[in-house]
């Protein structure tokens, strides 16, 4: 039997200088989730800060961006790090599947965006954010083999982060991959891209719009 499960959020983002991952207050300490075949973790969302329309064109796409060797997370153009994770993907990326480690990084000034990016010279480098707070009513179902790689019980354990697409000739629009998102265990970092059992609630281009100015 499939359970819902809902998170509060009030905007999805880091709530501590210290980590990006804090735990929830609301979560009991070695509290565990009955065994069941699917999770459905909904986020409670407030109202999005972006209008928000879907693309008819639901193809999946995920373009990263190459960093200049010599080039690290304090260069204000891949923003000024205040706090950096190291996200460990034991499978990779869809496409990447070499890429075994990336740093997640951010600045307080440029959130909801942040950086998952590959720790090496001339790598390459993700915009993501969590989708708390900018994505209404978004959900979703993980296959039970997603949920043992990650060694996650239930959404307080968790970070959700969605890849973010920049069209050169889509100026103001923001494509967000709703349906492989990047799901962490807050705990260990231990992250794994999943393709969503509901994927096909949503979509893999996503629009925000962010009235013609882009990021």
């Amino acid at each position: 039997m499939m359970k819902t499960i809902s998170c509060s959020s009030t905007k999805g983002f880091p709530r501590t200088s210290t980590s990006i991952f804090p735990r929830p207050l609301c979560a009991s300490p070695g509290s565990r989730l009955p065994t069941r075949r699917r999770y459905r973790w909904a986020l409670s969302c407030s109202t999005p800060p972006f209008s928000t329309t879907s693309s008819s064109e639901n193809s999946f796409h995920q373009i990263p961006m190459k960093l200049k060797a010599g080039e690290d997370s304090n260069d204000p153009e891949i923003g000024q790090s205040e706090v950096r994770n190291q996200i460990t993907l034991p499978q990779g990326l869809f496409g990447f599947p070499e890429i075994r480690s990336m740093d997640l990084v951010f600045d307080k000034e440029e959130l909801p965006f942040m950086w998952l990016r590959e720790e090496k010279q001339d790598g390459l480098a993700f915009i993501v954010l969590e989708p708390g707070g900018v994505i209404p009513n978004y959900s979703v179902e993980v296959a039970d083999a997603d949920v043992e790689v990650l060694g996650i019980t239930g959404p307080e354990d968790t970070m959700i982060l969605n890849i973010v697409t920049l069209p050169p000739d889509e100026s103001g629009k923001i494509f967000l991959n709703l349906v492989g998102p990047i799901i962490v265990n807050r705990a260990t970092l231990v992250a794994k891209q999943c393709i969503i059992n509901n994927h096909e609630e949503f979509s893999a281009r996503h629009v925000l719009d962010v009235g013609g100015e882009g990021l």
